[in-house]
């Protein structure tokens, strides 16, 4: 993206492999704006949602399931960017995100991140949508869940 002409600032969270620690330190040697926070919890790791524009997450883990960060990020305005992988893509375009293949995803991750970087305006209208989706979603998930439960207690 950056070799475009957008400026973008990549945050990664989370435990790295080895690989991904390569891959980071590659970037910043090609003059990519990316720091590696590492492990993120409790109301920092809200904070930290609720700062970015993007949550990518590029799995390669071939029995993803739903990992909770993705709700987490679609609840708090980012729009999810994903690898269509396990059952990633159900969580992801529920919530108005974008999932392509491993082969793809660099390359269409770079493109939409561009776009967006280049209207900002655009930016702020999804995140503002995904953020409602999400709710309305937790709302009817948390009512579901009630009705289920209510003859138990």
């Amino acid at each position: 993206v950056t070799k475009r002409g957008a400026r973008v600032r990549a945050l990664v969270a989370g435990g790295m492999d080895p690989q991904a620690l390569e891959l980071v330190e590659n970037a910043m040697k090609r003059g990519v704006e990316v720091e590696a926070l590492g492990p993120i919890y409790g109301s920092a790791k809200a904070e930290f949602l609720a700062s970015c524009d993007v949550l990518a997450l590029p799995s390669r883990y071939r029995n993803e399931a739903e990992p909770l960060v993705l709700i987490e990020g679609q609840l708090a305005g980012c729009l999810v960017i994903a690898t269509d992988i396990g059952t990633i893509s159900q969580t992801v375009c529920a919530g108005n995100g974008h999932t392509w293949s491993e082969a793809s995803f660099p390359s269409e991750a770079a493109d939409l991140v561009e776009r967006l970087a280049r209207r900002p305006q655009d930016l702020r209208k999804v995140r503002r949508a995904i953020s409602i989706n999400a709710a309305e979603r937790a709302n009817k998930e948390r009512q579901a869940w009630n009705e289920l439960t209510a003859g138990l207690v």
